[in-house]
């Protein structure tokens, strides 16, 4: 049997740890994105994906995990310039907004649940999601991706925004892909080819060890990431409503004096692509600090993985990544970026992308109900403490 795309479909998680049951559906494509608050940051993440094929997530997503301190703030998405639709790559349906009226629902009995609260370990990280309140069936793309756009040429992007909860140097700070179990028997023949394109054309500061038994391939994220806005200390500032056929924008720079101030000290540039090159110095990176408390707003995009053909497509090369699958094996596969502490080695988010076969599409959409359910109380896409 040869596999095909059309015999899997995506799905789209997200999560402050590896374990697999603090992970909750993102809604790819919307305005809505997956807030997490952990013990080491509190973060934001939107994704999109170009010819999104993907399983439709619950509009009460939501987890929790005990990660070793209390963890209550609240978070907000992706902000920057607001682009409207303009073509056919805008959402065929929008979601509707998130629900308010959980708010007022819960303040009843806030005040008997924080006596309760009061009382457990203080040990929890939260990480909630919300659409409409049916399932939430993806749009097929994003006005992100607009032919009259920046991104007109991407096929998807992870854009997210963070605060850490103690200072990580340049350096340390990593942003790549890693696996729980080897692949080196499962490398297709040109995977060399395509690691030496990738280094050379894309990401000239990844390092890869494709063939360890936990196999990894991490870059630094000064060096790495696509654009990257320096903000300003506090809470993460909080993303004015927007329709979903508006898209808020991450730019390369600062917001505000200070964070114009550390721009300046480091001598980064104002283009992307220069800072990525600025960095590729180790002295340079060991400088920069990514400071406890302080704003940082990423976007990694490209036009190299195609996920609705599941294909890498480089410059000159393409490789099919289903023709490498064993011709039996219709099973799961999962592909996971990370965000992580190189000195500790602490995970401090993961995206994890996972081509699920359709033939157990309704086992996910059902698991992902029953992990929703076990959460008390409605979810309105905020951080808030749990009864």
């Amino acid at each position: 049997m040869t596999l095909k795309a059309s015999d899997y479909v995506l799905h789209v998680r997200g999560g402050p740890s590896y374990d697999p049951s603090t992970h909750v559906p993102i809604p790819v494509n919307s305005n809505t994105p997956l807030r997490i608050s952990s013990p080491h940051l509190d973060a934001s993440i939107h994704v999109r994906i170009r010819d999104y094929r993907g399983v439709p997530v619950p509009s009460n997503c939501a987890s929790l995990s005990s990660l070793g301190t209390d963890s209550t703030a609240d978070t907000a998405g992706t902000r920057g310039d607001a682009a409207s639709s303009d073509d056919d790559s805008a959402p065929s349906s929008a979601p509707a907004s998130a629900a308010v009226s959980a708010r007022q629902s819960r303040a009843g009995s806030r005040a008997a649940s924080q006596s309760r609260n009061a009382s457990r370990a203080a040990s929890r990280a939260s990480v909630r999601t919300t659409d409409s309140t049916g399932s939430y069936a993806p749009p097929r793309s994003s006005a992100y991706f607009s032919k009259k756009g920046p991104r007109a040429k991407d096929r998807y992007s992870i854009a997210f925004r963070f605060r850490l909860k103690r200072d990580i140097s340049g350096e340390d700070l990593l942003w790549g892909n890693d696996f729980d179990h080897p692949i080196r028997d499962k490398l297709p023949p040109g995977f060399g080819t395509a690691f030496r394109i990738v280094k050379w054309w894309i990401d000239p500061g990844i390092e890869a060890d494709p063939y360890a038994d936990e196999p990894w391939m991490y870059g630094p994220l000064l060096s790495s990431i696509n654009t990257l806005t320096v903000g300003e200390k506090g809470e993460l500032s909080t993303e004015e409503e927007a329709g979903e056929q508006e898209v808020q924008f991450v730019h390369e720079g600062a917001q505000g004096e200070e964070a114009e101030e550390i721009r300046r000290r480091h001598e980064m540039p104002d283009d992307g692509d220069a800072r990525k090159k600025h960095f590729l110095n180790d002295q340079r990176k060991r400088d920069f600090v990514f400071e406890e408390g302080r704003e940082f707003q990423c976007d990694f995009f490209n036009p190299y993985l195609d996920f609705n053909d599941f294909a890498l497509k480089l410059p000159g090369f393409t490789l099919p990544i289903l023709k490498y699958f064993p011709s039996k094996e219709l099973r799961k596969h999962e592909l996971r970026y990370v965000l992580k502490d190189r000195k500790t080695g602490e995970l401090l988010f993961v995206v994890i992308f996972s081509l699920v076969p359709v033939q157990q599409m309704a086992q996910y959409e059902e698991e992902a109900e029953e992990r929703s359910g076990s959460v008390k109380g409605s979810v309105d896409g905020s951080v808030d403490e749990l009864d």
